[in-house]
């Protein structure tokens, strides 16, 4: 867990870096032993900004279950779009039942006005497969129902609810900048009691960010691991792998990194 001390992030009258970088990163450097997942709390998002953004969440989903089809979409080039399911329905085992919108949220002032005018219904949600997130950073704000597990030491563990807080898990951009001193974290969700709303804010690159570690994070002892290339690339393949979290990394790796 990450707790951001109020007294050092507000003892200047302007933001210090700095301090705050130093709170985060901290914790961050004591847990890349192994793949890591982070519970932020006293981050500065006031409670009632949390509690409006669920709240817009549920409403979205409790709408009429008609009104679906006008954003429903499985392309995923598609900026504004709602799907279900997943998209190898036909082959899979278990099947993952859920309802998700996707947004964009940057440049604010261009995807503000994607915001759909006509709600859907929330239908099914019970479960989402195991996988690695293919972005740089991801934000979790749970709802009220927990169900979400990480991959530890050969079992799932169960993350926990705590009030205002949030989720944040490492993406395989940010394990491949790092040059593997971060991981992403393997990660699902279960459930079959009752409906589970989440906020997942993804922070990821564009489409042609040409993504490889960081020079500061390589050297002679520590050679780069993972050769670069274009973000949509990786993302083509990381879809097309459907969570298969080795394989979709494996094309992107040095030849002398293969194991």
């Amino acid at each position: 867990m990450v707790v951001l001390c109020p007294s050092l992030i507000s003892a200047h009258r302007k933001p210090d870096p700095a301090s705050t970088r130093f709170l985060v990163m901290s914790p961050l450097r004591s847990s890349t032993s192994g793949k890591l997942r982070l519970i932020v709390v006293n981050h500065g998002v006031s409670e009632e900004l949390l509690n409006d953004t669920m709240k817009v969440v549920t409403e979205f989903f409790e709408m009429p279950m008609e009104e679906k089809a006008s954003l429903y979409s499985q392309d995923p080039n598609e900026v504004c779009k709602l799907y279900t399911s997943n998209t190898n329905y036909d082959t899979e085992n278990f099947h993952f039942w859920r309802d998700a919108l996707k947004h964009p949220c940057h440049p604010l002032e261009a995807c503000i006005q994607l915001w759909p005018q006509k709600m859907t219904r929330y239908s099914l949600t019970l479960g989402l497969p195991k996988h690695c997130d293919p972005n740089l950073i991801t934000i979790l704000l749970q709802g009220s129902a927990d169900g979400l597990q990480v991959f530890k030491d050969g079992q799932w563990l169960g993350v926990g609810l705590l009030p205002n807080a949030l989720v944040v898990n490492i993406g395989h951009q940010l394990q491949i900048v790092s040059n593997n001193k971060l991981k992403s974290a393997e990660h699902r969700v279960t459930n079959s009691k009752v409906a589970r709303n989440t906020v997942g804010l993804f922070i990821s690159s564009r489409d042609d960010c040409i993504i490889q570690p960081a020079k500061s994070l390589t050297s002679e002892a520590e050679p780069p691991l993972y050769k670069p290339f274009r973000y949509k690339d990786f993302l083509s393949y990381y879809i097309s792998m459907m969570g298969d979290t080795e394989s979709a990394l494996q094309p992107f790796k040095l030849p002398s990194n293969q194991c």
